[in-house]
């Protein structure tokens, strides 16, 4: 049974038998939980109680704390940069051993590194931050090392071009965590992602 409108007198939300349709019909308009809440708040005292449970249910199963940073998909991304970086460096010229190899090999494995410690440094935000903006910066070097790998023949365009969107992602994901790092803090509520 559909909810009457509030024409009809009646708040929307509140019919009989469909207590749960509006809580995940609202989650599926309003993806971010504060809107669902909003939303179920508007709709009827009872209803939006329910709402903050299933918010709670949602965001435990869908998104579980993180324990170690391994389970941060920043640096699971950057870690697969830095070893697809690593393979690719093998085909460099030997010239190159102690220039361009060292620099991007150095470069991709200290951004998962950096990664690392500014997660176990979130109990301080401004370490957190900085550690953050270190592998932010070390990503932008990778870059570099790959416009000069490209620029020399070193690596197609395709290999380019997929490590290059890859870094743009991990810089993003970055720039998002030091933009909030109340939402890493060891008393927040960490959640998978990053």
């Amino acid at each position: 049974m559909l909810p009457r409108s509030s024409l009809e007198g009646e708040r929307v939300g509140e019919w009989e038998g469909g207590m749960f349709l509006v809580p995940f019909l609202s989650f599926l308009f309003f993806p971010s939980c504060s809107c669902a809440l909003f939303f179920l708040k508007n709709c009827g005292t009872n209803l939006w109680k329910m709402g903050v449970f299933l918010v709670i249910i949602i965001n435990e199963r869908i998104m579980p704390k993180i324990r170690t940073h391994r389970e941060l998909e920043v640096f699971q991304l950057a870690f697969d940069i830095a070893t697809e970086i690593h393979e690719l460096s093998k085909e460099f010229p030997k010239e190159e051993k102690y220039g361009l190899i060292s620099q991007v090999r150095r470069s991709s494995c200290s951004v998962c590194a950096n990664t690392a410690e500014a997660f176990r440094k979130r109990k301080y935000p401004g370490s957190f931050v900085a550690k953050l903006s270190d592998a932010e910066g070390e990503a932008a070097e990778t870059q570099v090392w790959l416009d000069l790998s490209l620029h020399f023949g070193y690596i197609s365009l395709a290999d380019y071009q997929r490590l290059n969107e890859k870094c743009e992602r991990v810089i993003g994901k970055l720039v998002t965590m030091s933009r909030h790092p109340e939402h890493w803090s060891v008393d927040g509520d960490r959640r998978v992602g990053g």
